[in-house]
């Protein structure tokens, strides 16, 4: 039997309750059924609908809508980045004539023991820091950069025969062209006891020649994105990252013995400041297009 027939007769066959063991009387207390027909066809009526629905095909009206959408070439293409990058690396360099110069200069003095050698060199020290401030050198551009009790010994290098004590002091004398007159007045204060170690001329703001150097440093950077990929047949596309790896500054240094000038000196010792430079370098990483 198929599943059409089972389903037509289940929904055609009578239903049959009996009630057993039950009389009618009078009184209508007790019923008795010796036939299910009585009850059939109603019970049959309530059932036949939903099961004659089961029995019903699909059609278009009941079936379920499948509905099947295409993507258009414009919906779903994509422009995929390109994976082929350069990296290049720029330097730039910008030159400004110096504003301030730094001075590394003290008092050297020599004792029988290290407290008379401290003690001469304490009184020089002071008179050569106070000699910077009247010169216009401010507390906070004087700094001890070095402080040195050293024993002397005899020609045998046995036994010790005195105390050499140094005070060493780094300023910077904001106003360039009075470095040399701060110099031969510091001389004329210590006298022999004067060390001079180190002169070099800076800026006081670098920011200008800065800007310059960045400048120079990207446009050197993209000349050479340009060389390369002219060279290979492609062409530089878009910039996608740029970093800054370096920056400094080049101070002047004065290269001649500043302390033998200052002894021989009968008058101030000229100075010239120079340029002082300025470097910055760059990464910039660009795309490369067909």
């Amino acid at each position: 039997m198929n599943r059409r027939s089972f389903l037509t007769s289940l929904m055609t066959a009578p239903v049959v309750i009996g009630l057993v063991g039950c009389t009618a009387d009078s009184a209508g207390s007790g019923v008795a059924v010796d036939s299910g027909q009585e009850l059939a066809q109603p019970l049959a009526q309530p059932l036949a609908q939903p099961l004659a629905q089961l029995t019903q095909p699909l059609t278009k009206s009941n079936s379920p809508e499948v509905v099947v959408t295409a993507a258009t070439p414009s919906q779903t293409a994509t422009v995929a980045p390109t994976n082929r990058t350069i990296n290049v690396h720029g330097i730039g360099r910008a030159s400004e004539t110096p504003d301030q110069a730094t001075v590394t200069m003290g008092v050297e003095t020599n004792g029988a023991t290290a407290q008379l050698a401290l003690r001469e060199n304490n009184v020089k020290a002071t008179e050569l820091i106070a000699l910077l401030k009247s010169n216009g050198v401010e507390d906070r551009f004087i700094q001890t950069s070095q402080l040195s009790v050293y024993p002397q010994f005899d020609n045998q290098g046995r036994k010790i025969v005195g105390y050499q004590v140094s005070n060493i002091v780094t300023a910077t004398v904001k106003d360039v062209k009075k470095a040399g007159a701060v110099i031969d007045a510091a001389a004329g204060v210590a006298g022999d006891a004067i060390r001079i170690q180190g002169l070099s001329f800076g800026l006081s703001d670098s920011s200008e020649p800065l800007k310059r150097a960045r400048t120079r440093a990207v446009e050197d950077a993209r000349a050479q994105a340009d060389q390369f990929a002219a060279a290979a047949g492609v062409k530089v596309g878009s910039l996608r990252t740029i970093s800054s790896t370096s920056v400094t500054t080049s101070p002047v240094l004065y290269q001649q013995n500043v302390s033998a000038k200052v002894a021989s000196a009968d008058s101030s010792i000229p100075l010239e400041a120079g340029s002082a430079e300025v470097t910055a370098e760059v990464d910039l990483v660009f795309d490369l297009l067909s």
